[in-house]
């Protein structure tokens, strides 16, 4: 009779256990409702269900019942090749005193159990984790339970494993709304430094002449000065929103990381408070990434910087790793806008205040910031996810209040031949060639213009691209450049290059943008490109470049 009432109430807890899990929300209240019922079937007082990693292979702590919090920290988590996830993936149940069990496996014993089981959690024929239960009180467990137990665990397991899908989506959802968000902000963001930048040009443009014009002594030189100097600020700000909005691929070339990071630290050394130390864990062995060297530098320091405002006014760490990754394609798949292949990963570490979720689905976006007034402009992080991206790379943020930050940079490892660069010149040098100008900005039109000529070209300036084909179309032969917008209300700056080289294909072009763009080798030779040349232009670049193509190959 005691067995048979045994059995029935194995049916009623299961049944009961099916009701609950059935109106569970989420994984948290899954685990919690399952060990209940368990704890509650087999008569032991406390124990814990763990998950596995299938990214890692190790068996994570998920929820518990009756663990002491000191001695559990040893037990929340066991690596790939520990006994215990070895004795867990073997597939089988175990119930056998807790003395024997620990020799079974060779690990120390600690704690003073005597009945103790370990039931792997399963999906069909895969395991996806186990729940260990153990009492002080009872000698075993009985069979009876035994049997309810398995079969339980199969019951949780495919609810288990609902919940893990539910929340990898919702996950890869706010990943999705994550990215639209700072493509629509990009966009806006290139839009505004393309307007800035058209109001820079004049001012910088004459700024240049005019200090040209004036003796060192003359007290407007002074002036003219502290124009240009916050005019060159604004520029870097205009820049760092480009580089967030739409990123380019000049000047990349093989760079090893190992000596770049090691002179970035080198210059941020000075600015970090000395309460803080800085650690450094650079594999040597780290193989070589295609990449531009003053960008990679932007997002070494502008992480360092990140971190070490993070711990201002504290005692603190600065770790830098630099080590090897390697994701094929079933690992790939559990990281974020990362594909299969080989990568360098440069991680940041700080002891800082850490960051709570809502947080982190925030920090790149421009302008958000956590610090306080005059503490940074709030583009830092926007900056180094908007280069990592163009650099075929993912960011990875690690973080929980109180418990610091930790940010994880992949790049690709380079695998293709670099391209050469082209020489630039130097010296500020005119000459007497005939240029077309075209921009349907007035004042940027008029200021590239008057800096031309003031270093001896013959120019001519056109606001509006049509008018420019049409008086084009009149003298053909007249010039030797044409300089334009890329960017334009009525046709763009290809198009009126493409024009143009019906009628003289040998004639040279450079592109002038706002938008950071950097045209490819492909479309700077169908459209006859020497130049791209980014906004808002200098006297001394605007001269290189005019004379970089007068005097380079045709």
């Amino acid at each position: 009779i005691t067995e048979r009432k045994r059995a029935e109430k194995l049916i009623l807890v299961q049944r009961d256990l099916g009701l609950a899990l059935s109106s569970a929300k989420n994984l948290a209240e899954t685990l919690k409702i399952s060990l209940d019922t368990i704890l509650d079937i087999s008569n032991t007082d406390r124990g814990g269900i763990y998950l596995l990693n299938e990214k890692s292979g190790s068996l994570q702590l998920a929820h518990h019942q009756g663990m002491p919090e000191n001695p559990l920290k040893e037990y929340d988590l066991y690596e790939p090749n520990s006994p215990n996830t070895k004795l867990v993936k073997a597939g089988k149940p175990i119930y056998m005193d807790y003395t024997e069990l620990v020799k079974k496996i060779g690990v120390k014993s600690g704690f003073a159990f005597k009945a103790t089981a370990v039931v792997p959690l399963k999906y069909g024929k895969k395991i996806i984790g186990a729940f260990n239960i153990a009492s002080f009180t009872i000698e075993h467990i009985p069979e009876a339970s035994r049997d309810a137990l398995e079969t339980i665990a199969a019951q949780i397991g495919e609810v288990i494993v609902h919940f893990q899908a539910e929340e990898e989506l919702n996950k890869l959802e706010k990943q999705l709304r994550r990215s639209q968000k700072l493509e629509t902000i990009g966009t806006l963001a290139g839009g505004i430094a393309h307007d800035f930048n058209n109001i820079l040009a004049p001012i910088l443009g004459y700024a240049d002449m005019a200090l040209l014009n004036l003796d060192s002594d003359d007290p407007l030189h002074d002036y003219l000065h502290h124009i240009l100097k916050s005019s060159h600020r604004a520029k870097d700000l205009v820049e760092q929103i480009l580089l967030f909005a739409k990123q380019s691929e000049k000047e990349r070339q093989p760079l090893t990381l190992q000596p770049l990071i090691k002179e970035s630290l080198k210059l941020l050394r000075p600015s970090i408070p000395a309460t803080i130390e800085i650690q450094q864990n650079i594999d040597q062995g780290c193989e070589k990434i295609l990449a531009d060297p003053s960008q990679i530098h932007q997002v070494v320091v502008n992480l360092c910087t990140n971190a070490f405002q993070a711990m201002e006014n504290k005692v603190g760490t600065l770790t830098i790793e630099l080590k090897s990754a390697v994701f094929d394609s079933s690992s790939a798949r559990h990281q974020q806008n990362i594909d299969a292949g080989k990568y360098v990963r440069l991680s940041v570490i700080d002891t800082g205040s850490g960051m709570d979720e809502s947080t982190i689905e925030r920090i790149f976006e421009p302008f958000f910031t956590t610090k306080s007034v005059n503490k940074g402009t709030g583009l830092g992080l926007s900056v180094v996810h908007g280069i990592v991206q163009s650099h075929g790379g993912s960011v990875h943020v690690e973080s929980e209040p109180g418990k610091g930050a930790a940010f994880h940079v992949y790049l690709p490892v380079f695998k293709e031949i670099a391209r050469e660069n082209n020489s630039k010149v130097n010296a500020l040098v005119g000459g007497k060639e005939s240029i077309l100008v075209v921009d349907d900005d007035k004042e940027v039109a008029e200021i590239v213009k008057k800096m031309l000529e003031m270093i001896g070209y013959e120019v001519d300036c056109q606001i509006n691209s049509f008018e420019a084909v049409k008086f084009f179309n009149e003298h053909p032969g007249k010039y030797d450049l044409l300089i334009s917008d890329l960017t334009m209300s009525d046709l763009t700056g290809l198009d009126l290059a493409q024009h143009v080289l019906t009628l003289r294909p040998d004639l040279p072009v450079i592109i002038m943008t706002g938008y950071g763009d950097d045209l490819n080798e492909e479309t700077r030779q169908q459209h006859g490109i020497k130049q791209v040349l980014g906004k808002p232009i200098t006297l001394i670049d605007l001269a290189n470049a005019v004379r970089s193509v007068f005097d380079g190959p045709r």
